[in-house]
């Protein structure tokens, strides 16, 4: 099964529908029918919680944090991460990092 890591850019291309959320959607799919795992790093999370936070405010920012339970995605830090052997980590070109 292939491992994902979603970084900030690809939560918010998700939570805005901006170009490629597409492909963010057809990620979820996978996870919740256990095709992949799909992990976000937890300072990842924060940067975009803190971002929510500033341009809208604690009301929007805790309606983030609510609607990212839902989703097929584990917050991780990175000591966990490294720990399920992430260490070879390739960089795809838009908004996910695949890890072999």
């Amino acid at each position: 099964m292939k491992n994902y890591v979603a970084d900030s850019y690809c939560i918010i291309t998700y939570f805005e529908k901006d170009k490629g959320y597409e492909k963010v959607i057809e990620l979820f799919c996978k996870a919740s029918n256990s095709e992949i795992n799909l992990y976000i790093n937890l300072i990842n999370w924060g940067e975009v919680y803190y971002i929510i936070l500033r341009e809208q405010g604690f009301k929007m920012a805790d309606l983030f944090e609510n609607n990212f339970k839902k989703l097929p995605a584990e917050i991780e830090s990175l000591i966990c991460l490294s720990l399920k052997q992430f260490q070879n980590i390739k960089h795809s070109t838009h908004y996910l990092t695949q890890t072999a």
